[in-house]
């Protein structure tokens, strides 16, 4: 008997010992804890009931619940067995129950019991964020008592105290961006970055886009079954085409749910000018030593201007050229062919209030040959003469004349003539005397020079020289016919006055 009562006593102090350190882990200090103290006599034996708990609870979280049980007076009892022991939330699906079947001996002898409970309710739901409600935590207790005379009798006890369900606010930020240029028939990525800044979890977001001018390419209403806790973020995408230009309001509904199941939303919006389209067309091709490009802006732009740029690299860029376009919106741009090599050429718009900058395709340029600059000058003081040989030079600057090399020399002689050929000459210099003939039929000279093209150049044409041609004096106005006319006038006249004379002094007399 007395190895057995040492052994029980040691069993107390190893319970006593360690179910206040569990207790005082369960419920760490918080200025909700309430202590609620319950008692009863049943038949001459006082119980009482200590429950610790949160007086506060916010909804969704796990909190603990301590109940201890301890005799106070025996009174005619020789043991009392605690052999159910229950928790629940009025009104509620939250409750837990134990079947210790503790038995104690002495006054002062406590059983404790620390309930952890999930406080989520579908109640809880209907609580405004911000707002408590009250609800009441019930405690009951089933148990035994045996008497000095091992006569057992059962005993049961409930009672309840309040709590309070806090439905919690979820702080959300939401914003809409934008993903490439918002232009006609254009496609775009619209994101909708949602973050939270509060200090409690949302869950369950819905994301439903709206904007009556975009097409939407992927679905506008996204569920995320997921927790976003507080400073977490996400980003969601939408895909779409916008269908009209002009300004086009978008907006983000986003509801979610806080801990209680409470519905909350918030909404984002983003007011987009959606502009039009442009397009750049660029064509290129060689003519006559000279580099031709022409296209169009599509649609035509009044009073645009259009950018031509030249690089040797296709990455380093050159404005070479602007030019201000025609109410069709075409262009065209002619410039001598560079030295050999390959380049390339773009155009490019600005763009307006209406529609986006645009850039042509990029043309690449191969000039194999080089293209030399032809050059046909004279030193005449006067006019040509007809019949006369006159001098003249070509000149050809940064050349280096090769054995095939051919200038043909053109000339017209006559305002309703075509060029015709004049000469033929190989060149061998940089600077070339020319010697033609002026043909007594000229009434103008115009003289050019054309190389042929070669191997090693592309044909080029000079200038065109124009000379004045020497004008004869007609016969009638040479000095010998202006005298004799002189004579004859004056001799007529004179004869005239002689005449007069002699018919006025015959009628006199």
């Amino acid at each position: 008997m007395f190895y057995r009562s040492k052994i029980l006593l040691a069993l107390i102090i190893l319970t006593l010992s360690s179910i206040p350190f569990q207790y005082k882990v369960s419920l760490a200090a918080n200025e909700n804890v309430v202590l609620k103290t319950f008692s009863f006599n049943w038949n001459d034996t006082i119980i009482r009931v200590d429950v610790h708990y949160l007086a506060e609870v916010e909804a969704d979280t796990l909190n603990w619940v301590n109940v201890s049980v301890t005799p106070i007076d025996f009174g005619g009892a020789k043991k009392i067995r605690i052999e159910v022991l229950s928790i629940d939330v009025s009104n509620t699906v939250i409750s837990k129950t134990v079947f210790p079947f503790q038995t104690l001996y002495w006054a002062g002898s406590t059983y404790r019991e620390n309930f952890k409970l999930n406080f989520s309710d579908p109640s809880f739901n209907d609580i405004v964020p911000g707002n408590i409600n009250e609800y009441t935590l019930n405690i009951k207790i089933e148990g035994s008592i045996w008497d000095e005379n091992e006569k057992k009798y059962s005993f049961s006890f409930q009672d309840g105290a309040p709590i309070y369900i806090k439905s919690p606010v979820v702080d959300l930020y939401a914003k809409i961006f934008l993903f490439g240029d918002a232009y006609e028939n254009g496609d775009i990525t619209i994101q909708v970055y949602i973050l939270n800044v509060g200090v409690s979890p949302a869950r369950n977001l819905r994301i439903h886009l709206e904007c009556d001018g975009i097409d939407f390419k992927t679905p506008n209403i996204i569920r995320l079954p997921i927790t976003l806790n507080p400073g977490d973020s996400l980003n969601v995408s939408f895909k779409g085409v916008f269908e009209e230009m002009g300004g086009w309001l978008i907006r983000a509904y986003i509801s979610y749910l806080n801990s209680a199941g409470y519905n909350s939303s918030l909404t984002a919006s983003k007011l987009v000018d959606v502009k039009g389209a442009s397009r750049i067309e660029l064509y290129e091709n060689f003519s006559k030593g000279a580099l031709n490009l022409w296209g169009r802006l599509i649609p035509p732009r009044i009073g645009a201007s259009v950018k031509i740029y030249m690089s040797s690299d296709g990455v380093n860029w050159t404005n070479i050229a602007s030019l201000n376009l025609e109410t069709t919106g075409y262009f065209q741009f002619s410039m001598p062919l560079p030295k050999k090599g390959i380049y390339f050429f773009k155009a490019a718009w600005d763009g307006d209030g209406e529609y986006l900058p645009s850039s042509s395709r990029i043309v690449k340029v191969n000039v194999p040959k080089n293209t030399p600059n032809l050059i046909l000058t004279a030193d005449l003081e006067s006019p040509v003469k007809r019949d006369r040989p006159i001098n003249l030079i070509l000149t050809l600057p940064s050349f280096h004349p090769s054995s095939n090399s051919t200038i043909i020399i053109f000339g017209r002689f006559s305002e309703d003539a075509d060029w015709a050929p004049i000469g033929e000459i190989k060149v061998n210099s940089t600077r070339i005397p020319v010697s033609i003939n002026i043909p007594s039929y000229a009434s103008i000279v115009e003289v050019k020079g054309v190389l042929l093209e070669s191997e090693e150049y592309y044909g080029v044409e000079s200038n065109i020289l124009k000379l004045k041609v020497e004008v004869k004096t007609p016969i009638y106005f040479e000095p010998i016919f202006i005298i004799l006319a002189a004579v004859l006038i004056t001799i007529s006249f004179l004869a005239v006055v002689m005449y007069v004379k002699y018919k006025r002094s015959k009628i006199l007399s």
